[in-house]
């Protein structure tokens, strides 16, 4: 199928694809590429979730055999007993692979140092600002407590007096500890350390994508669309799949080859 792929296992490639010539279709069916390995329908089932954003329907994909086998590559790895390029591009597929990745352990790379940077502050704001224990919060609000009943309820029992100091003094405490702690979090100081920590994991995040442009705490911005092209007539940096922007032949938002 022209601009199709039909990535599915069996045990004969090349007679499946002589019986699906039997069934009426105006295309004929070719084998591009093969692979000998255990377990055909579990690596099958996670190719597919690989290629989920080309799919068309069923085993249908919208992408050139060499994307597909990369990302057949991409769930088998080196774990296969054979291989066989019939149609496909040996050189690409295998360049298609090595960019996937690579870029996958750039990711990896990037997330570890991202949970670095967050522990490191989250013990930092802990020691800056370490949260007081709710007694703290809690005797003054049984104290108000007391007041309130000593005045609107003059007559109350000693346990009434202490149920309700205890009742009372936990519901202000709550409300003194929420309003303490969030004047904690908006002052300067809590603040500075907050624009440090994001500064440092939006650092991490251009380092491994450096064509892209990233604002405060890492979140992508709008990505520079120079040396830009897409495969088909279009509106410049657009890629034609998704509608994502396109740089240096890869979309940002798909990952896309184009």
């Amino acid at each position: 199928m022209p601009g199709l792929v039909k990535v599915g296992y069996s045990s004969d490639p090349e007679l499946r694809a002589e019986e699906l010539n039997h069934t009426g279709s105006p295309h004929p069916y070719d084998v591009d590429y093969k692979m000998l390995v255990e377990e055909p329908y579990q690596i099958e089932q996670k190719a597919h979730r690989a290629l989920l954003l080309q799919k068309e329907r069923k085993e249908w994909f919208r992408c050139s055999p060499e994307d597909a086998i990369a990302a057949i590559k991409q769930v088998v790895g080196i774990a296969f007993l054979s291989e066989s390029y019939i149609r496909a591009d040996r050189e690409k597929a295998n360049q298609l692979w090595a960019q996937q990745k690579r870029a996958r352990e750039i990711e990896e790379q990037t997330r570890t140092e991202k949970q670095a940077i967050l522990e490191r502050y989250h013990q930092l704001l802990k020691s800056e600002f370490p949260p007081h224990p709710f007694w703290n919060y809690w005797m003054p609000g049984a104290f108000v407590a007391l007041l309130g009943v000593a005045i609107f309820f003059p007559k109350a029992t000693i346990f009434g007096y202490l149920v309700l100091c205890a009742v009372g003094g936990a519901i202000i405490g709550a409300m003194l500890q929420g309003y303490v702690e969030n004047e904690r979090k908006n002052s300067s100081e809590y603040q500075s350390l907050l624009r440090k920590r994001d500064e440092e994991i939006a650092s991490v995040t251009s380092r491994a994508d450096p064509d892209r442009n990233y604002g405060s705490g890492g979140q992508l911005g709008s990505p520079p669309l120079t040396n830009s092209h897409t495969r088909k007539e279009g509106r410049p940096g657009t890629c034609l799949r998704c509608g994502g922007p396109v740089v240096d032949h890869v979309c940002w938002s798909c990952r896309a080859n184009l």
